[in-house]
């Protein structure tokens, strides 16, 4: 079998993993519940950010940035992935963000176990 045969010279034929994101989307978020005592756990979570963390390294995310909170209960992260580029040329990502508590939708979906956030502020349409 030819290289040739095996992938399509033709790019959109190729099949796209995950959503497309939105451009200028609103920062990403994440419930997540605490003990307040170091462990934390997602929930759900909407927005390329957040996609990007909790799928390149979750541990270290959900270490550092929510399993730090002090207060038990449920939480929302949100924020955005920072990035700078030394002069060297090293890259360097860091998640830029604030803990907050659930607005009155947030809680009365998670109540009626309905979606907590509008994706399509996220996602483009397929």
């Amino acid at each position: 079998m030819k290289m040739s045969e095996i992938i399509s010279p033709n790019p959109s034929a190729f099949e796209v993993v995950g959503p497309k994101w939105r451009k200028k989307c609103p920062p990403s978020v994440v419930l997540f519940g605490t003990d307040g005592r170091g462990q934390a756990c997602v929930i759900d979570h909407q927005g390329p950010d957040a996609a990007y963390l909790l799928e390149v390294d979750a541990d270290v995310f959900v270490e550092e940035e929510l399993a730090t909170w002090v207060f038990p209960g449920l939480w929302v992260w949100e924020g955005k992935i920072r990035t700078s580029v030394s002069w060297a040329g090293e890259h360097d990502a860091w998640p830029e963000g604030e803990i907050r508590p659930l607005t009155e939708n947030e809680a009365r979906s998670i109540r009626k176990n309905t979606a907590i956030w509008d994706q399509t502020l996220w996602i483009e349409p397929s």
